[in-house]
């Protein structure tokens, strides 16, 4: 996505707030946002009807990578979303309350593009989730 800062970018969230009111979309997991903290706090407070930024940063790089999941605020009970972090800036898992009082839990992943480190990465995420 890269969404960090141009005024590209600022259209893209319009873009992307039109586009889950109109497919009604509940959730979006986006990739490569390079949000930080006060980003998402601006965005959320601009989309505050809209849209709920759930977001994952790598805090020694904040400026790359990054992970977030958009949750439309109409569909979804987004205020009971719990969420973890599995590896800052690269996964981050969420579950939402869903129907009949199950829970649906979704893993948002930007993997590593080096073969030699994606399994021990994999296993990071399995074990993080699990425990």
């Amino acid at each position: 996505m890269k969404g960090s800062a141009s005024n590209s970018t600022q259209m893209k969230w319009k873009e992307m707030c039109q586009l889950m009111r109109e497919q009604k979309i509940d959730v979006l997991a986006t990739q490569e946002t390079h949000l930080d903290k006060d980003k998402v706090k601006e965005l959320n407070k601009l989309f505050e009807r809209q849209i709920h930024i759930i977001m994952s940063l790598d805090t020694n790089r904040p400026n790359v990578m990054g992970v977030a999941f958009i949750i439309n605020k109409k569909l979804a009970n987004w205020q009971e979303i719990k969420h973890c972090v599995l590896d800052p800036g690269r996964a981050i898992v969420i579950e939402i309350p869903w129907y009949n009082d199950k829970t649906l839990s979704c893993l948002n992943v930007y993997a590593l593009n080096d073969p030699s480190k994606n399994k021990t990465f994999w296993n990071k995420i399995k074990s993080n989730w699990t425990a």
